[in-house]
């Protein structure tokens, strides 16, 4: 029996039993939470569900959700959060609108640009692999990035100059954005392979208890390296999709993106310990968050009250999913 099966097989059947109830429970709750604010929004600002402002919601959810669900795995794998999603964000957009603005066509771009994304999960990841803490290794690693991307650009705005990506960023299928179609198709291809494949299961089991699977011959190290691989070429994507928008990238391009999509992950009711969530529900706490912060804007709440009812909301959920499981067990 591989490493996997063997901690799978030895996993107490009761335990399971509370979180698929735990579970349950949390996609009821996150359900009712984005359909109440729908509700509520529409209420007290007439223009909140026109189309235009839902389509600014759902191009702003996708985004956030892209980079949140690559940072479940990491959260998922016992790794809490990414502190450098944000800026792996803003290096790949700058690289991708660098080589657009090259001359390159856009299918080299974009593999040079996930190239890049894959060296620096890779570099984060084997020194967390090492001991590390992820907080204070993906925090440097943030720093070093935001600097050499302002070193190479002088602190300038590099624009495309060409509309060769332009449908990646504005073309709306069947009347809903592409943003928001690989969205789902990440979501959906993320739960099977957390669901279905030995990686998956290896993130699922890495998280809920690392000695158990150390002691089994799981690989840590690399299901730690990609599971930040997975995280950098997800915030690599989010880079790319906002660039072939705006066409121009710039070091302030995703500021707060941390911040929103740790939210995500944390109102997605994934455990901050690693081991129980889904990038389901990492999906509808980013969908939460976009209309939270659409309604916020639209109301004119000031930035400052945004990010207290923002910090608020993240805490209730982190605290409330955490005895929901408790008493799940």
């Amino acid at each position: 029996m591989t490493a996997v099966q063997t901690l799978a097989s030895n996993a107490n059947p009761p335990t399971r039993t509370g979180k698929l109830r735990s579970g349950s429970i949390v996609n009821i709750v996150l359900i009712t939470a984005v359909v109440a604010l729908l509700v509520y929004g529409q209420l007290t600002q007439p223009t909140f569900l026109s189309m235009d402002n839902l389509i600014t919601v759902l191009r702003a959810a996708a985004l956030t959700g892209i980079a949140a669900i690559g940072m479940t795995f990491l959260t998922l794998s016992g790794n809490f959060v990414s502190l450098s999603t944000e800026q792996t964000a803003i290096f790949s957009g700058i690289v991708f609108a660098m080589s657009l603005a090259a001359g390159w066509p856009l299918l080299p771009a974009i593999l040079v640009t996930f190239v890049v994304a894959v060296v620096l999960g890779v570099i984060q990841g084997a020194v967390v692999a090492l001991g590390m803490n992820a907080i204070v290794t993906t925090l440097g690693a943030g720093a070093a990035i935001l600097g050499l991307a302002s070193v190479i650009t002088a602190n300038r705005t590099i624009n495309t100059h060409t509309d060769t990506a332009n449908w990646l960023g504005t073309s709306r299928p069947l009347g809903v954005p592409i943003q928001v179609i690989i969205f789902a198709v990440l979501v959906a291809v993320t739960m099977v392979v957390l669901k279905k494949t030995t990686f998956g299961r290896s993130v699922m089991l890495l998280g809920e208890n690392r000695e158990a699977a150390k002691a089994s011959g799981l690989k840590v190290a690399s299901v730690i390296i990609r599971s930040f691989i997975i995280a950098a070429v997800f915030a690599a994507i989010c880079g790319i999709l906002l660039i072939s928008q705006v066409t121009q990238a710039k070091t302030t391009n995703f500021d707060g993106l941390n911040i929103d999509v740790v939210a995500a992950v944390l109102i997605g009711g994934t455990a901050i310990g690693g081991g129980e969530g889904s990038t389901l529900r990492t999906a509808l706490g980013a969908i939460f968050i976009a209309l939270l912060t659409n309604y916020m804007l639209i109301s004119q709440f000031p930035y400052g009250e945004r990010l207290v009812i923002q910090g608020l909301v993240v805490a209730v959920a982190v605290v409330g999913f955490h005895l929901m499981r408790k008493k799940a067990k």
